[in-house]
């Protein structure tokens, strides 16, 4: 029984520590724009309280991308370079990740589907909170 408790404590533990990035639930609407304020876990129905979950000094520089792939800790990510060179490596369920030199406040995800190399959804978020301003559904087929 000692035993038992003791790998459900380790494994709960790792699970906990685990990096990575977070994004809650998606909204379904085309184009969302989150409005101001918005608290995950409000009464409002399905949360749309989205957060990037990328650190800061792992974003690209603006005008540039990086290709970031969920789950993987963000000190075994690819490097940033140039957005032309790297669309072409984006693998399905990967994101590019782009910093816009003309909103340096701004950080763009590319969003690829899971099953085929094509965009799935376009996130745009604040990147000194991290904060998921609005986002585009691509089409599905």
């Amino acid at each position: 029984m000692r035993t038992l408790a003791s790998v459900l404590l380790v494994t709960v533990g790792s699970i906990g520590c685990a990096g990575g990035v977070t994004i809650d639930p998606i909204p379904s609407p085309r184009t969302t724009t989150i409005p101001a304020g918005s608290q995950a876990g409000s009464s409002q129905g399905r949360s749309t309280a989205a957060t990037l979950g990328i650190p800061p000094g792992h974003l690209p520089s603006p005008g540039q991308c990086r290709i970031w792939t969920p789950g993987r800790p963000p000190g075994h990510q690819g490097e940033s370079g140039p957005c032309g060179v790297l669309e072409s490596r984006v693998r399905p369920g990967e994101w590019l990740v782009y910093r816009p030199t003309e909103d340096k406040k701004l950080v763009e995800v590319r969003v690829y589907d899971s099953n085929r190399p094509t965009i799935r959804l376009i996130r745009f978020f604040e990147v000194a909170t991290g904060r998921l301003l609005r986002e585009e559904t691509r089409g599905s087929g």
